[in-house]
C-alpha cells in the first residue's frame, strides 16, 4: 500500500525504492509491472478505484500512512538547518529531532496532563501513569480507567505507562482504540 500511495502522490507519500528488497519476489514484480504500466500515463492510479481519490485516501489512512513532513522553502528552513548543522558539526537529523522534541513537549504540555494512579495495578508494584486532556472539565484518563483516585502531574509522553492512553495520544482519530 505504501508503494501505491507513492505512485498516487510521491511528494506526500514517498516510497523508498530500496523497500522493494524487503518484499517477496511476486509482490516486488507486481510493483515493477505496475510502474511499467503506469509509464504509459493512460490513467492515474486512483482512477482504477470505483470512488477514485476519496477511496485511495481512505486506503492510505486505513494503513496508517501519513504524509511526509516538508520544511518550508519560503522561510529557508532547509538552508538554515544545513548551515547550522555545518557550523555545529552535527547531523541535520539530530538537530531536527531535538527541535521536534522541544516543540512536541511544549504543545503536548498545553494539551495533555498526566495522572498518577494512587494504587498500583495487581500485576505491578508501580502505579500507572495516564494521560488526560486538559480541556475537559472532569479530570479523567483518556483511556477511561477507573484505577483512581489520581494525583495530577505534568505531561511527559515517555512517562505515560498506560498503553491505551499512549495509543489515544498518538491516534486521536481512531475510535477503535
Amino acid at each position: 500500500m505504501r508503494f501505491l500511495a507513492g505512485v498516487y502522490n510521491g511528494n506526500e507519500f514517498p516510497f523508498d525504492l530500496t523497500d522493494l528488497r524487503a518484499l517477496d519476489t511476486d509482490l516486488a514484480n507486481a510493483c515493477i509491472d505496475y510502474l511499467n504500466y503506469d509509464r504509459l500515463a493512460k490513467a492515474e492510479v486512483h482512477t482504477h478505484l470505483p470512488d477514485g481519490g476519496r477511496q485511495m485516501q481512505w486506503f492510505i489512512s486505513q494503513h496508517g500512512i501519513r504524509p511526509q513532513l516538508h520544511l518550508s522553502s519560503t522561510e529557508e528552513h532547509e538552508q538554515r538547518l544545513y548551515a547550522l548543522s555545518v557550523r555545529l558539526d552535527r547531523e541535520r537529523d539530530a538537530l531536527l529531532k531535538e527541535a521536534l522534541g522541544d516543540v512536541l513537549g511544549h504543545y503536548e504540555s498545553k494539551t495533555f496532563g498526566g495522572l498518577l494512579a494512587t494504587e498500583p495495578p495487581p500485576d505491578s508494584d508501580r502505579p500507572m501513569v495516564h494521560a488526560r486532556l486538559l480541556s475537559e472539565s472532569v479530570t479523567k484518563p483518556l483511556c477511561g480507567a477507573t484505577d483512581g483516585p489520581w494525583s495530577p502531574r505534568g505531561f511527559d509522553f515517555r512517562r505515560v505507562t498506560c498503553q491505551e492512553c499512549q495509543s489515544r495520544v498518538l491516534h486521536p482519530d481512531d475510535d477503535s482504540v
